[in-house]
């Protein structure tokens, strides 16, 4: 019985994580969204960063980690480029705390 329970939970969790990859998340930039955004133990953020507008954009990625309090932990910035109509990758190491819950993880885009 407990190896039946083990397998429900696990197929949960794998049903449940291949949801979260899925995703896709409003930048605050009109035409540029976040897909497949990920959060490690291991202490980064990945993504892939798509432009659906037909202008290339040329800036930086910033990464908040916000705690339950609303306090900024750590915030960090990567340059990046994507071309119009394209997308790219994107890896940012957290230097302190997690972005796991219960921190938050705020992206914005800055030109």
């Amino acid at each position: 019985m407990k190896f039946i329970l083990n397998i429900k939970k696990t197929l949960f969790l794998l049903l449940f994580a291949n949801n979260l990859y899925a995703q896709t998340i409003e930048t605050n930039i009109q035409g540029i969204v976040i897909k497949d955004y990920k959060c490690s133990v291991n202490r980064w953020v990945e993504g892939n960063l798509v432009n659906r507008n037909a202008d290339s954009f040329v800036g930086v990625i910033r990464v908040k980690i916000i705690d339950k309090e609303n306090d900024i932990l750590w915030q960090g910035v990567e340059k990046i480029a994507v071309g119009g109509q394209n997308g790219r990758s994107f890896t940012v190491a957290v230097s302190v705390g997690t972005c796991l819950s219960p921190n938050k993880v705020q992206i914005t885009l800055e030109r």
